[in-house]
Protein backbone atom coordinates (compact mmCIF):
# COMPACT_ATOMS: atom_id res chain seq x y z
CA UNK A 1 0.00 0.00 0.00
CA UNK A 2 2.89 2.51 1.20
CA UNK A 3 4.88 1.32 -2.50
CA UNK A 4 1.30 2.19 -4.25
CA UNK A 5 1.34 5.62 -2.73
CA UNK A 6 4.05 6.68 -3.35
CA UNK A 7 4.42 5.66 -7.14
CA UNK A 8 1.44 7.65 -7.42
CA UNK A 9 2.19 10.56 -5.54
CA UNK A 10 5.19 10.46 -8.41
CA UNK A 11 3.53 10.11 -11.29
CA UNK A 12 1.27 13.00 -10.20
CA UNK A 13 4.13 15.26 -9.28
CA UNK A 14 5.69 13.97 -13.12
CA UNK A 15 2.55 14.72 -14.94
CA UNK A 16 2.03 18.36 -13.04
CA UNK A 17 5.73 19.35 -13.44
CA UNK A 18 5.62 18.09 -16.88
CA UNK A 19 2.32 20.20 -17.51
CA UNK A 20 4.07 23.38 -16.56
CA UNK A 21 7.33 22.16 -17.65
CA UNK A 22 5.75 22.87 -21.34
CA UNK A 23 3.82 26.45 -20.06
CA UNK A 24 7.05 27.48 -19.44
CA UNK A 25 8.82 26.92 -22.21
CA UNK A 26 6.08 28.20 -25.30
CA UNK A 27 5.92 31.03 -22.22
CA UNK A 28 9.70 31.49 -22.52
CA UNK A 29 9.84 31.07 -26.73
CA UNK A 30 7.07 33.44 -27.67
CA UNK A 31 9.08 36.24 -25.04
CA UNK A 32 12.01 35.64 -26.72
CA UNK A 33 10.67 35.46 -30.07
CA UNK A 34 8.85 38.45 -29.42
CA UNK A 35 12.00 40.39 -27.93
CA UNK A 36 13.78 38.92 -31.11
CA UNK A 37 11.24 39.41 -33.77
CA UNK A 38 8.38 41.79 -33.70
CA UNK A 39 7.83 42.03 -37.14
CA UNK A 40 7.46 37.76 -37.61
CA UNK A 41 5.24 37.80 -34.61
CA UNK A 42 3.06 40.56 -35.45
CA UNK A 43 2.53 38.70 -39.04
CA UNK A 44 2.34 35.42 -38.12
CA UNK A 45 -0.22 35.67 -35.55
CA UNK A 46 -2.05 38.15 -38.56
CA UNK A 47 -2.38 41.22 -35.96
CA UNK A 48 -1.77 43.11 -38.88
CA UNK A 49 -4.48 41.58 -40.22
CA UNK A 50 -6.72 41.93 -37.32
CA UNK A 51 -5.99 45.68 -37.20
CA UNK A 52 -6.76 46.57 -40.73
CA UNK A 53 -10.03 43.99 -40.80
CA UNK A 54 -13.34 45.49 -40.64
CA UNK A 55 -13.14 46.97 -37.48
CA UNK A 56 -14.33 50.23 -35.52
CA UNK A 57 -12.23 52.76 -36.38
CA UNK A 58 -11.23 53.08 -32.78
CA UNK A 59 -10.86 49.48 -32.83
CA UNK A 60 -8.24 49.22 -35.02
CA UNK A 61 -6.60 52.23 -33.39
CA UNK A 62 -6.68 50.14 -30.08
CA UNK A 63 -5.47 47.14 -31.67
CA UNK A 64 -2.77 48.70 -33.43
CA UNK A 65 -1.37 50.70 -30.29
CA UNK A 66 -1.59 46.91 -28.64
CA UNK A 67 0.80 45.87 -31.07
CA UNK A 68 3.15 48.45 -31.04
CA UNK A 69 6.56 47.56 -30.79
CA UNK A 70 7.11 49.37 -27.41
CA UNK A 71 4.33 47.69 -25.76
CA UNK A 72 5.16 44.38 -27.59
CA UNK A 73 8.82 44.51 -26.06
CA UNK A 74 7.75 44.90 -22.37
CA UNK A 75 5.37 42.44 -22.72
CA UNK A 76 8.30 40.24 -24.22
CA UNK A 77 10.22 41.10 -21.19
CA UNK A 78 7.67 40.00 -18.79
CA UNK A 79 7.09 36.38 -20.61
CA UNK A 80 10.53 35.85 -20.35
CA UNK A 81 10.84 36.50 -16.85
CA UNK A 82 7.48 34.60 -15.87
CA UNK A 83 8.62 31.69 -18.17
CA UNK A 84 11.80 31.45 -17.04
CA UNK A 85 10.66 30.89 -13.33
CA UNK A 86 8.35 28.62 -14.36
CA UNK A 87 10.58 26.42 -16.62
CA UNK A 88 13.18 26.32 -13.38
CA UNK A 89 11.29 24.79 -11.16
CA UNK A 90 8.65 22.58 -13.00
CA UNK A 91 12.24 21.19 -14.38
CA UNK A 92 13.40 20.69 -11.21
CA UNK A 93 10.07 19.03 -9.84
CA UNK A 94 10.14 16.71 -13.03
CA UNK A 95 13.88 15.57 -13.25
CA UNK A 96 13.66 14.63 -9.27
CA UNK A 97 10.81 13.08 -9.08
CA UNK A 98 11.18 10.92 -12.74
CA UNK A 99 15.08 10.39 -11.36
CA UNK A 100 14.05 10.13 -7.78
CA UNK A 101 16.64 12.18 -6.98
CA UNK A 102 16.99 13.61 -3.69
CA UNK A 103 19.31 17.03 -5.00
CA UNK A 104 16.14 18.00 -7.02
CA UNK A 105 13.96 17.24 -5.18
CA UNK A 106 15.21 19.09 -2.64
CA UNK A 107 15.69 22.06 -4.62
CA UNK A 108 12.27 21.69 -6.02
CA UNK A 109 10.68 21.45 -2.29
CA UNK A 110 12.97 24.96 -1.43
CA UNK A 111 11.33 26.92 -4.26
CA UNK A 112 8.03 25.67 -3.87
CA UNK A 113 8.22 26.35 -0.15
CA UNK A 114 10.22 29.98 -0.66
CA UNK A 115 6.83 31.10 -3.11
CA UNK A 116 4.99 30.06 -0.53
CA UNK A 117 6.58 32.32 2.09
CA UNK A 118 6.49 34.92 -0.41
CA UNK A 119 2.82 34.83 -1.09
CA UNK A 120 1.80 33.98 2.77
CA UNK A 121 4.03 37.03 3.47
CA UNK A 122 2.41 39.15 0.50
CA UNK A 123 -1.21 38.48 2.12
CA UNK A 124 -0.16 38.95 5.76
CA UNK A 125 1.29 42.64 4.50
CA UNK A 126 -2.12 43.28 2.74
CA UNK A 127 -3.76 42.35 6.22
CA UNK A 128 -1.36 43.52 8.63
CA UNK A 129 -0.96 47.27 6.39
CA UNK A 130 -4.48 47.08 4.61
CA UNK A 131 -4.58 50.63 5.13
CA UNK A 132 -1.42 52.37 4.02
CA UNK A 133 -1.32 49.37 1.08
CA UNK A 134 -4.47 50.93 -0.22
CA UNK A 135 -3.83 54.38 -0.33
CA UNK A 136 -0.18 53.62 -1.88
CA UNK A 137 -1.88 51.54 -4.39
CA UNK A 138 -4.56 54.15 -5.34
CA UNK A 139 -1.46 56.99 -5.44
CA UNK A 140 0.17 54.61 -7.69
CA UNK A 141 -2.82 54.30 -9.87
CA UNK A 142 -3.54 57.94 -10.24
CA UNK A 143 -0.23 58.51 -10.96
CA UNK A 144 -0.38 56.19 -13.82
CA UNK A 145 -4.08 58.56 -14.63
CA UNK A 146 -1.72 61.65 -15.20
CA UNK A 147 0.04 59.55 -18.50
CA UNK A 148 -3.44 58.70 -19.70
CA UNK A 149 -4.54 60.16 -23.07
CA UNK A 150 -7.74 59.83 -25.13
CA UNK A 151 -5.66 60.88 -28.23
CA UNK A 152 -2.96 59.53 -30.63
CA UNK A 153 -0.48 58.53 -30.36
CA UNK A 154 -1.45 56.82 -26.89
CA UNK A 155 0.48 54.38 -24.76
CA UNK A 156 0.52 51.16 -22.77
CA UNK A 157 -0.96 52.95 -20.00
CA UNK A 158 -3.78 54.90 -22.50
CA UNK A 159 -4.52 51.75 -23.83
CA UNK A 160 -5.01 50.06 -20.68
CA UNK A 161 -7.06 51.79 -18.66
CA UNK A 162 -9.43 52.23 -21.56
CA UNK A 163 -9.64 48.38 -21.76
CA UNK A 164 -9.83 48.39 -17.82
CA UNK A 165 -12.72 50.93 -17.99
CA UNK A 166 -14.96 49.60 -20.61
CA UNK A 167 -14.53 45.64 -19.39
CA UNK A 168 -15.36 46.67 -16.10
CA UNK A 169 -17.31 49.51 -16.45
CA UNK A 170 -16.10 51.82 -13.73
CA UNK A 171 -14.33 55.07 -14.20
CA UNK A 172 -10.86 56.42 -12.77
CA UNK A 173 -9.38 55.21 -9.85
CA UNK A 174 -12.31 56.55 -7.42
CA UNK A 175 -14.27 58.08 -9.75
CA UNK A 176 -14.16 60.83 -12.68
CA UNK A 177 -12.99 63.32 -10.42
CA UNK A 178 -9.47 61.44 -10.99
CA UNK A 179 -8.90 63.20 -14.46
CA UNK A 180 -9.62 66.25 -13.12
CA UNK A 181 -5.75 65.95 -12.17
CA UNK A 182 -4.64 63.92 -15.24
CA UNK A 183 -2.15 66.13 -17.05
CA UNK A 184 -2.18 64.85 -20.56
CA UNK A 185 -6.41 64.18 -20.39
CA UNK A 186 -6.72 68.10 -19.19
CA UNK A 187 -4.08 69.22 -22.11
CA UNK A 188 -6.45 67.48 -24.44
CA UNK A 189 -9.24 68.50 -23.67
CA UNK A 190 -8.43 72.32 -23.56
CA UNK A 191 -7.13 71.67 -27.08
CA UNK A 192 -10.63 70.47 -28.21
CA UNK A 193 -12.22 73.10 -26.29
CA UNK A 194 -15.63 70.50 -25.87
CA UNK A 195 -15.46 70.61 -21.85
CA UNK A 196 -14.91 67.33 -22.31
CA UNK A 197 -14.55 65.64 -18.38
CA UNK A 198 -14.32 62.19 -19.00
CA UNK A 199 -13.17 59.61 -21.44
CA UNK A 200 -15.57 57.48 -23.22
CA UNK A 201 -14.26 54.66 -21.80
CA UNK A 202 -16.51 55.58 -18.81
CA UNK A 203 -19.20 56.00 -20.95
CA UNK A 204 -22.04 53.05 -21.25
CA UNK A 205 -21.61 52.13 -24.53
CA UNK A 206 -23.13 50.84 -28.15
CA UNK A 207 -22.23 48.95 -30.45
CA UNK A 208 -18.73 46.61 -30.31
CA UNK A 209 -17.28 47.39 -26.78
CA UNK A 210 -13.43 47.66 -28.50
CA UNK A 211 -15.12 51.06 -30.70
CA UNK A 212 -15.70 52.95 -27.31
CA UNK A 213 -18.69 54.83 -29.09
CA UNK A 214 -20.73 56.62 -25.91
CA UNK A 215 -24.56 55.65 -26.34
CA UNK A 216 -25.01 59.30 -25.65
CA UNK A 217 -22.92 61.55 -27.04
CA UNK A 218 -23.20 64.27 -24.14
CA UNK A 219 -21.61 62.05 -21.83
CA UNK A 220 -17.95 63.01 -22.01
CA UNK A 221 -18.73 66.39 -21.40
CA UNK A 222 -21.46 65.93 -18.94
CA UNK A 223 -21.24 62.31 -17.40
CA UNK A 224 -24.17 60.99 -15.06
CA UNK A 225 -25.55 57.98 -13.72
CA UNK A 226 -28.18 57.57 -16.82
CA UNK A 227 -24.99 57.55 -19.61
CA UNK A 228 -22.10 56.68 -17.71
CA UNK A 229 -20.43 54.68 -14.67
CA UNK A 230 -18.86 58.35 -13.90
CA UNK A 231 -18.88 57.78 -10.08
CA UNK A 232 -17.93 53.80 -10.09
CA UNK A 233 -14.29 53.43 -8.81
CA UNK A 234 -12.64 50.79 -10.57
CA UNK A 235 -10.29 49.80 -7.61
CA UNK A 236 -13.20 49.36 -5.50
CA UNK A 237 -14.49 47.42 -8.45
CA UNK A 238 -11.67 45.14 -8.12
CA UNK A 239 -11.53 45.43 -4.33
CA UNK A 240 -15.14 44.22 -3.78
CA UNK A 241 -14.30 41.30 -6.63
CA UNK A 242 -11.34 39.96 -4.36
CA UNK A 243 -13.91 39.86 -1.34
CA UNK A 244 -16.08 38.18 -2.73
CA UNK A 245 -14.26 35.56 -3.94
CA UNK A 246 -11.29 35.85 -1.10
CA UNK A 247 -11.76 31.93 -0.73
CA UNK A 248 -11.03 31.13 -4.41
CA UNK A 249 -7.68 33.53 -4.07
CA UNK A 250 -6.38 31.95 -1.02
CA UNK A 251 -7.21 28.02 -2.24
CA UNK A 252 -5.25 29.36 -5.65
CA UNK A 253 -2.14 29.97 -3.90
CA UNK A 254 -2.40 27.47 -1.14
CA UNK A 255 -3.70 24.73 -2.79
CA UNK A 256 -0.84 23.95 -5.36
CA UNK A 257 1.87 23.95 -2.87
CA UNK A 258 -0.22 21.82 -0.36
CA UNK A 259 -0.36 18.97 -3.15
CA UNK A 260 3.35 19.28 -4.05
CA UNK A 261 4.63 18.97 -0.95
CA UNK A 262 2.48 15.93 0.06
CA UNK A 263 3.68 14.34 -3.03
CA UNK A 264 7.31 15.76 -2.05
CA UNK A 265 6.65 13.51 1.64
CA UNK A 266 5.39 10.99 -0.08
CA UNK A 267 8.41 10.34 -2.52
CA UNK A 268 11.40 11.43 -0.16
CA UNK A 269 9.61 9.00 2.59
CA UNK A 270 10.39 6.25 0.35
CA UNK A 271 13.03 3.58 1.26
CA UNK A 272 14.50 3.83 -1.79
CA UNK A 273 16.44 7.06 -0.69
CA UNK A 274 17.50 6.25 2.22
CA UNK A 275 19.22 3.12 0.39
CA UNK A 276 21.14 5.02 -1.84
CA UNK A 277 22.22 7.02 1.35
CA UNK A 278 24.29 3.82 2.42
Amino acid sequence: MGDCCTSLAKYLLCLTNFVFFVAGGLVLSIGAWVIADKTSFIQLTQLDGVVNSQLGEHAKQVLGELSGPGVLEHAGYLLVAVGALIFVISFLGYCGALQESRVLLTAYGLFTLLMLGLQVAALTLVVVYQGPADSHSRTLLQASLGSYSPDSPRDAVSVSWDLVMSTHQCCGVNNYTDFRDARRFQEASRLEGTGRAVPPACCILEGPRADLRPADSTCTSLPSRQNSYYNKGCYNKFVNTLRDHDHLVVGTLIGPHTHHTTNLTNLTNKPFYHKSQT
